[in-house]
């Protein structure tokens, strides 16, 4: 019996002298200036420091510029949602009793509704607070451990799973679907990068979504991207799924998508 899908790769960032800045480019920006709603889904994992060591300021997660992203609150473990809107820049911050884990995988997700922002994590509201916007349009590229507007700003640890919508998410809808893989024809889905299989090249990070906002890696080795032990993904939800019970001990085979 098998009750989750076989998803389990996640893209690793590590800093180095030969990679100071890994990060996956998305190979458009237009769509993501958003106008009516935004959330920002990822699972991450930081890097562990020793003791006494602090990771740079303002790690970024997923950013289009400093117009919109999830990213570290300055050298913490509190994540932060920042906007900017006519240049002024708003950060939400996560509390202190929130803070993620280092070397532990957590879900963080980010909502905008047109005039509130809201910060989750593992599924839980920590955070919210009222903002108009809408953010910024520009032209930054959306990326994936980086920020192409403070390219300092690369991210260090593991990523699983990223999603971007041009909707508010609700509480219930974040808290159904974080564990869950999706369809990816989903309403105001504009991308979705679950890191099962990554190669070099323009379109070397799949979208999974409808869109073809493919992604390129940079500064990270293709051949060496992947760890094996991201998030375990559940099947879709509602109703694309069927178990199948053959007497065989075959995970792998189990889950069928069937029409």
């Amino acid at each position: 019996l098998v009750v989750c899908a076989r998803d389990q790769n996640a893209l690793q960032f590590v800093i180095d002298g030969e990679h100071p800045r890994p990060h996956v480019e998305i190979n458009t920006h237009a769509p993501f200036n958003v106008v009516d709603g935004l959330t920002i889904e990822a699972w991450v994992r930081l890097k562990e420091y020793p003791e006494g060591q602090f990771p740079p300021k303002w790690q970024a997660i997923v950013t289009k510029g400093e117009a919109w992203g999830l990213t570290r609150y300055s050298n913490t473990n509190r994540i932060a949602f920042r906007t900017t809107v006519g240049g002024a820049t708003h950060v939400l911050a996560g509390t202190e009793t929130k803070k993620l884990v280092s070397g532990k995988w957590h879900h963080v997700a980010a909502v905008w509704d047109g005039s509130t922002k809201f910060l989750y994590i593992d599924g839980v509201l920590d955070v919210s607070e009222a903002w108009d916007g809408p953010p910024d349009g520009n032209t930054f590229h959306v990326m994936i451990g980086a920020n192409e507007q403070f390219p300092a700003r690369a991210y260090a640890g593991d990523i699983d799973d990223v999603r971007v919508w041009s909707t508010a998410r609700t509480a219930a809808e974040i808290a159904t679907t974080m564990r869950r893989r999706l369809l990816g024809s989903e309403d105001g889905l504009l991308g979705y990068w679950r890191f099962e299989s990554v190669a070099d090249g323009a379109d070397g990070v799949p979208d999974a979504s409808a869109n073809g906002h493919h992604g390129i890696l940079h500064d990270i080795d293709a051949g060496a991207a992947l760890a094996d032990d991201g998030v375990l993904m559940g099947a879709p939800s509602p109703g694309e799924y069927a178990l199948r019970f053959d007497g065989t001990d075959d995970a792998g085979a189990n889950t069928e998508q069937y029409v």
